[in-house]
């Protein structure tokens, strides 16, 4: 009896044992867990004082604006790149007066104050329009890859691929902005998106009108059962048509520019030596 009291009794420590450290709702350890975690609450994020700091509209601009720059979004990244561009002109423009002051060419060293504040700010803005001019010259490759790569779609789908499939092949054998972006509307799509809003994203990324009228093309022609192939064929000669158009625009402001160096160069240089053999006979003359 001894014995089987005491296996009963061992039995029923290791049940009462089993019970109270079972992992179950109840138990005393997460409810000691639960009150702990009340009581003394997880650190925040690192990215949330970055977020007090600079605020959370800025932090979406500048995500916005690596994601159309076609980098990846990391607004801290951008932040520290504009705070070294701002320490490197503060350091260069702080070298240039201590050798302008060990020289002695400056007597009142607060007069050339005004020149640390102009290199930091220099710095500053341009660490900050980089990134812009990124995204500029980003959309323009688009808006030159547009028209083959909407013909490029039409022949695809032509051949009876639907659209996802030819966006695919595309991607097997093509490169460029547009390219990459159907991959990763490609990426959204396998990810559980809809195509709707995985092409509605390439338009947030390349903001461009040619872009935005192609897009929304697709996705009308999607919703209301549109021959894609049409739609396509007219949008890659709209887009021919809007790039000759770019390209006159461009090359009327080129032509003013050429004419900078024929004005200021070439006619004074002309000028010169027509009026050379006369100066030198007055200087003759005079003498």
């Amino acid at each position: 009896m001894i014995g089987v009291g005491a296996l009963l009794g061992l039995l029923g420590g290791t049940g009462l044992y089993l019970i109270v450290t079972a992992r179950v709702p109840w138990r005393a350890r997460q409810f000691v867990m639960l009150v702990h975690a009340y009581l003394h609450p997880l650190p925040q994020r690192p990215g949330a004082s970055l977020t007090r700091l600079v605020g959370e509209e800025r932090l979406r601009g500048i995500a916005l604006r690596q994601m159309r720059a076609g980098l990846r979004p990391d607004p801290s990244a951008h932040l520290l790149s504009v705070v070294l561009a701002t320490a490197v002109g503060l350091s260069v423009s702080a070298a240039l007066l201590a050798a302008i002051m060990t020289l002695g060419s400056v007597r009142q060293p607060a007069a050339a104050l005004p020149l640390l504040a102009v290199c930091g700010a220099s710095a500053w803005l341009i660490a900050e329009r980089r990134l812009d001019g990124a995204a500029r010259r980003r959309q323009r490759r688009a808006a030159i890859e547009l028209p083959g790569v909407a013909e490029s779609l039409a022949l695809a789908v032509g051949a009876g691929a639907a659209l996802p499939q030819a966006m695919e092949l595309l991607t097997r054998h093509e490169q460029g902005v547009l390219v990459d972006e159907f991959a990763r509307v490609l990426a959204e799509i396998h990810g559980g998106s809809n195509l709707d809003r995985a092409l509605t994203s390439v338009q947030q990324r390349l903001p461009l009108a040619s872009i935005g009228r192609f897009i929304d093309a697709l996705r009308i022609a999607l919703e209301r059962g549109t021959p894609i192939v049409d739609v396509l064929h007219a949008q890659a000669a709209d887009a021919r048509n809007e790039s000759r158009r770019l390209l006159l625009e461009r090359a009327g402001r080129r032509e003013l520019m050429m004419m900078a160096p024929v004005v200021f160069f070439v006619l004074p240089t002309i000028v010169l030596v027509a009026l050379f053999p006369g100066f030198r006979e007055l200087t003759a003359m005079a003498q």
